[in-house]
């Protein structure tokens, strides 16, 4: 299933996610791929790709927690966006919100 999603989540700046997780769709879905794109900052910027590299084979249900930790892992600083925004924004879309 292939998510588009836009949002402002509280504290972040505007993210937009296109992401394809797998079927059936649901908080125990797996991330097939995922890209994220907004006003946020990632320093250094091309670490973000393999950010979001990383986060493939990630359960929605755990994409949070997944973010922050392969951030950290990879040296990665953000600002206006994270782990917990992204999974708000899709765990929305799946609800259909």
């Amino acid at each position: 299933m292939k998510i588009e999603a836009i949002g402002k989540p509280e504290g972040c700046k505007l993210l937009r996610i296109s992401a394809v997780i797998g079927d059936p769709p649901g908080l125990d879905s797996q991330i097939e791929r995922i890209s994220v794109r907004g006003d946020f900052f990632a320093v250094p910027e091309e670490g973000f790709e393999a950010l979001e590299k990383s986060l493939s084979g990630t359960r929605v249900r755990d994409l949070a927690e997944a973010f922050e930790t392969q951030a950290s892992n990879l040296g990665l600083k953000t600002l206006g966006i994270s782990g917990q925004a992204l999974q708000t924004l899709i765990e929305g879309h799946l609800h259909g919100g």
